[in-house]
C-alpha cells in the first residue's frame, strides 16, 4: 500500500479474481482516490453483474491463442516436411501452401499455378480430375462422403511430371461442434 498503491492515490479498491489455475492467476480490480468515496453496495452489486462476463471473456481470449498458437505448432510442422502441401478448399483454393510445393508449383513450367482463385493446371483434363478429385474429398470431409482421395500425374512439359494425391482430412481433427470445415483436402 505504501510503496505503490498510495503514491498513485489508490485509496480504495474492489474487484475479484477472474482466474486461478496452477498455471496463473488472473484478477481485475477497479480503483478510487482518497478524493471518492469508497465502494458502496450498489458498486459490489454492478461488479456481481459484470464479473461472469469478465471471467467468460478472459477464457475465450486464453482458448483463442491456444488455438492460435496450435495452428502455428501445425504449419511449422507442415513447412518442415521434405515433401509439397497444399490444404484447399472446395473450389481448389488454396488455405496453406508450404515452401515446397511453392517451388514445386514455380518449377513446373506453368503445367501448375497458384493463385487467391485457386490452384489450375495447364490442361483443361487435369484441372477436370483436379477438381473431382477435391470435391470427392470435400464431401468426405464434410461426412457426406466416402472418398478416399485419389492420385494424378501432371506433366511438366520437359519430359518431367508432378505427381498429386489429394486426400480428404478427418472430421475428427475439427470437432463435433463445428459445421464442414473451410479446409476440406490435403494435396501432396
Amino acid at each position: 500500500f505504501n510503496d505503490y498503491q498510495k503514491p498513485q492515490d489508490m485509496a480504495y479498491v474492489c474487484g475479484s479474481v477472474l482466474v486461478r489455475n496452477h498455471e496463473l492467476t488472473i484478477q481485475f480490480g477497479a480503483h478510487r482516490s482518497q478524493r471518492a468515496s469508497d465502494f458502496g453496495q450498489d458498486d459490489f452489486d454492478f461488479l456481481q453483474i459484470v464479473l461472469p462476463h469478465l471471467v467468460r471473456a478472459v477464457r475465450m481470449s486464453q482458448s483463442l491463442a491456444a488455438e492460435l498458437s496450435r495452428q502455428a505448432l501445425a504449419e511449422a510442422a507442415l513447412q518442415q516436411l521434405r515433401l509439397g502441401v497444399l490444404l484447399v478448399d472446395a473450389h481448389v483454393r488454396p488455405v496453406f501452401v508450404n515452401r515446397l510445393a511453392e517451388q514445386l508449383i514455380a518449377a513446373s513450367n506453368g503445367a501448375l499455378s497458384l493463385s487467391l482463385h485457386g490452384l489450375k493446371t495447364r490442361k483443361t483434363e487435369d484441372a477436370a480430375r483436379l477438381s473431382c478429385l477435391v470435391a470427392d474429398s470435400a464431401f468426405t470431409t464434410a461426412g457426406e462422403g466416402l472418398s478416399v482421395g485419389g492420385e494424378m500425374r501432371i506433366a511438366c512439359g520437359d519430359g518431367s511430371f508432378l505427381q498429386l494425391c489429394v486426400a480428404p482430412l478427418s472430421r475428427h481433427y475439427f470437432g463435433s461442434g463445428f459445421a464442414a470445415p473451410f479446409t476440406c483436402a490435403a494435396i501432396f
